[in-house]
């Protein structure tokens, strides 16, 4: 099993994204559930839809879209309190600083649900939890 990763969902709802089509397609598959997403990309694609992308979508706009991932047949994992855990402690030992912090959060709920795979184009970001990553791009 592989999760996706936020910036191929922000990708795919950006028609303005040289990658739209490619994130298109591998978004729809997810939708199908070829693969997995955390409750915490759902965040992170309404906070980056709405704010980090040459024409935002309007917060109506960007729930519909995040809504719709959440009751897409997608796998969604969850982080418990073990999991927030886990990722603190990954930051601190790879020294990450702010914003950072939510890439060991992901990295830690994917070792929790034993999901070994991530798709995205923010290589260097998971290299270092020892996870496979997948660059489609």
């Amino acid at each position: 099993m592989k999760l996706i990763d936020t910036n191929i969902l922000v990708h795919a709802y950006n028609k303005d994204s040289p990658y739209h089509l490619r994130a298109k397609s591998i978004v729809l598959d997810l939708i199908k559930g070829k693969y997995v997403i955390s409750t915490q990309n759902i965040l992170e694609f309404y906070s980056a839809i709405t704010k980090r992308v040459s024409i935002p979508l309007s917060p109506p706009e960007a729930c519909k879209k995040a809504l719709n991932l959440y009751k897409s047949n997608a796998k969604k994992l969850v982080p418990d309190l073990n999991v927030i855990k886990v990722g603190l402690e990954l930051a601190a030992q790879h020294n990450l600083k702010g914003g950072e912090v939510f890439d060991a959060i992901l990295a830690a709920t994917m070792l929790e649900h034993k999901i070994p795979i991530i798709i995205t184009e923010n290589e260097t970001d998971f290299l270092k939890f020892s996870l496979t990553v997948e660059n489609p791009f």
